[in-house]
């Protein structure tokens, strides 16, 4: 089965009208996003990762199932997680 069909059938979404779903993920994220600051805020030790917002998957990045990272995927979140703790915070 193709990648392509793997999600038209466990997760149609991602074949939606391009506008609705990055309105829905910049929803998410915006959420994601509150919550990690008030965490920080109470003085947890939390870093929001904005890069991955703008990341652009490669085929090679994806794992057998067309969802998860594959080893390199997860090596790219990796360095994203690893900047954003780097950076001034």
């Amino acid at each position: 089965m193709s990648c392509k069909k793997f999600r038209e059938k466990l997760c149609g979404r991602v074949y939606e009208d391009p506008t609705a779903v990055a309105a829905r993920a910049d929803g998410i994220n915006a959420g994601i996003k509150a919550a990690a600051d008030a965490l920080k805020a109470d003085g947890a030790k939390v870093v929001y990762v904005d890069a991955m917002n703008s990341w652009t998957l490669k085929p090679e990045e994806l794992a057998v199932d067309c969802f998860h990272p594959s080893t390199l995927g997860q090596q790219t979140i990796g360095n994203y997680v690893k900047a954003a703790l780097a950076a001034p915070q």
